[in-house]
């Protein structure tokens, strides 16, 4: 039997970061749930009601950890939730073309996950860049055709998570677990 998981989630007051919370709370992990305003944030107060695993999600949300091997005692992984828009080798038609801040936040996130990746690689740590697919949530469904649930693209996620390896550190991977060119 594995030992339990810690995981900080940051942006987890809504969308796909509130799934992972739901999700590896519901698991038995012991989360940190981070965003800017959590006393503004139903869902995580609604979640801290029913689910408890020995701590309070108030002083858990406002938790920060050290990126140090230190404190962690097994598979120590970071996952940044990136998009297909954060890749330089694909550049879409319109709309999409009016995302250019949030493509050139996507693109440099992936470039410090690599930096990261490289960095850290000797300490056991694993950075993986993962773009969660088109997902129903307020910012990804502005057109109304999203194909995918939080809580779908999340078990995907932590699919890929659960099976990573250092093989895979500092890779750029979609939710179905497959590379993306940067």
């Amino acid at each position: 039997m594995s030992p339990p998981r810690t995981v900080l989630v940051t942006g987890s007051n809504r969308g796909i970061g509130f799934a992972f919370v739901k999700q590896l709370a519901e698991s038995g992990a012991t989360v940190f749930a981070c965003c800017r305003s959590p006393s503004q944030s139903d869902p995580l107060q609604q979640l801290s009601t029913s689910i408890t695993n020995g701590k309070t999600f108030s002083s858990i949300m406002r938790a920060q950890a050290p990126l140090d091997k230190r404190f962690i005692s097994r598979k120590a992984q970071v996952l940044n939730v990136s998009s297909l828009l954060g890749s330089l080798s694909w550049t879409p038609e319109p709309p999409f073309t009016m995302c250019s801040a949030y493509r050139a936040s996507k693109a440099a996130m992936n470039m410090i996950t690599r930096e990261y990746a490289n960095h850290l690689k000797d300490e056991g740590f694993i950075f993986l860049s993962v773009c969660p697919g088109w997902v129903q949530t307020d910012m990804g469904d502005l057109f109304g055709r999203s194909p995918n649930t939080p809580e779908m693209s999340v078990q995907c996620v932590l699919n890929i998570i659960d099976t990573a390896t250092s093989e895979d550190n500092g890779k750029y991977k979609n939710f179905r677990n497959q590379i993306v060119d940067f």
